[in-house]
């Protein structure tokens, strides 16, 4: 007949707590399995749920039925679609972050570009001359009239 265990409490609860373990959660809430574990056995005993009034009925369900285990497969579940719209939403945000910083870099090249334009040199004579031609034109219509009144008179 193998022997049997009769260590309880601490002793045994310090043998199978791994000293750091997998994560029960993929968002690594509540630390490592060892902490999950040490809240749960060492917690404040009687304190009623922090939960909902209506998780705390399932939960209240569950342990009569003997069906914890479902309700914490059911929790698993949500935290792992959770992580999964989590991840969509982080590869959604470096893709906008992605497409900003390209147009940032765009913006850039069209100032850098129009500054050059601005002080290169064929730019400014290419503005005077315009400048020059369009008073000339507005000099040529304003007198315009004037000289053809002076020519159209009796001969």
């Amino acid at each position: 007949m193998p022997p049997r265990d009769v260590r309880t409490g601490p002793a045994r609860a310090a043998e199978e707590t791994p000293a750091h373990g997998p994560f029960p959660l993929e968002s690594r809430e509540g630390g490592d399995l060892a902490a999950w574990l040490d809240a749960v056995r060492h917690g404040p005993p009687g304190r009623p749920l922090r939960a909902n009034p209506a998780l705390a009925l399932v939960y209240g369900v569950c342990a009569r039925e003997g069906t914890l285990e479902r309700l914490v497969e059911r929790l698993a579940g949500i935290e792992a679609r959770l992580q999964e719209e989590r991840a969509r939403l982080e590869r959604d945000l470096r893709f906008q972050g992605r497409m900003l910083a390209d147009r940032d870099c765009q913006l850039a090249a069209l100032q850098a570009e129009f500054v050059a334009m601005r002080r290169s040199c064929a730019t400014r004579i290419l503005g005077s001359a315009r400048i020059r031609v369009g008073r000339a034109l507005r000099w040529a219509r304003a007198f315009a009239p004037a000289r053809a009144r002076r020519s159209s008179g009796p001969t």
